[in-house]
């Protein structure tokens, strides 16, 4: 989230302290008035997990990547497409993940995947394999 707001604020070059405070108070203020929802999708209190919704929309909504990068897409989002490509019989454990590695980022129009993106989509293939139901669903 602070990443978008900083790319929506040209005159800013890095988001300092300060900025940052604000901006979570900011985050604060909408959640106590029942306006956004912000939710920890993979409850392990990270940043990649936390998600900003507004108050009565679904917890997941599939969209473009827009300006988005591959590892600031919702959890809820990735495990949506698992849930619709999972192939349990036909590939197994290795090929499966690296199969989502490859269709993931070339769902969203990423050209290729970086080094960077890989290891939060590989957190997001464990769990996703751990499921007992689909995790797009779980509150």
């Amino acid at each position: 989230m602070l990443r978008l707001y900083l790319a929506g604020c040209p005159g800013l070059g890095r988001l300092g302290r300060a900025a940052r405070e604000n901006v979570e108070a900011a985050l604060g203020r909408l959640v106590r008035n029942g306006e956004i929802v912000l939710e920890d999708e993979l409850g392990q209190r990270r940043p990649e997990g936390r998600v900003a919704r507004l108050a009565g929309t679904p917890p997941v909504v599939e969209r473009p990547a827009g300006i988005r990068k591959l590892e600031e897409i919702p959890p809820r989002e990735i495990f949506l497409l698992m849930d619709r490509w999972w192939l349990p019989s036909s590939l197994d454990g290795q090929d499966m993940e690296e199969y989502f590695f490859r269709k993931i980022p070339d769902h969203y129009g990423y050209q290729r995947l970086t080094r960077s993106p890989r290891q939060p989509l590989r957190r997001l293939y464990q769990v996703c394999r751990r499921r007992t139901q689909p995790l797009w669903l779980v509150k």
